[in-house]
């Protein structure tokens, strides 16, 4: 009769499977997990403020689907994000669209002020429709900032 430990660490886990009578290790595995990348990896949450359901009501699915990626695309703290033409490639392959529809789509959220553009390829989302960050104090200068920058 055997029974299994496992250890996790940060870098890796080990498994040790022992003799429970003898005490025996009968196998030790390490594995490298991807412990440290899930820690790093991007948030996919992000804040729908209430009266923004409204303004949102009106995308077609698709349109909703690609605000939604944009979303979570979004810097913490700061809802920029980043559309070069590298990361527009990779996104018309990850939600099966043509890279026409999705240029019509960036155009219709800058036109109807679900994305603020900054320069060629630097969007940000709309801070009174959706932010993802702490919003202790960093939502209200942001709000600011970026209705500066809309205006110029």
């Amino acid at each position: 009769m055997s029974i299994e430990r496992t250890v996790q660490t940060e870098k890796y886990h080990r498994t040790q499977i022992k003799d429970n009578i003898t005490g025996e290790t009968l196998d030790d595995i390490e594995v490298a997990e991807e412990f440290g990348k899930r820690r790093q990896k991007v948030e996919t949450y992000f804040i729908i403020f209430d009266h923004a359901i409204e303004k949102l009501s009106v995308l077609t699915k698709g349109e909703r689907v690609i605000f939604d990626k944009f979303s979570t695309m979004m810097n913490y703290n700061e809802n920029e994000v980043i559309l070069n033409p590298a990361i527009r490639k990779k996104l018309v392959q990850t939600l099966s669209v043509t890279i026409g529809y999705l240029n019509n789509v960036i155009h219709k959220f800058v036109r109807d002020r679900f994305l603020i553009r900054s320069s060629e390829g630097q969007y940000f989302m709309n801070p009174e429709l959706v932010y993802k960050g702490v919003t202790h104090g960093n939502l209200k200068k942001i709000r600011e900032e970026l209705l500066i920058k809309s205006v110029h």
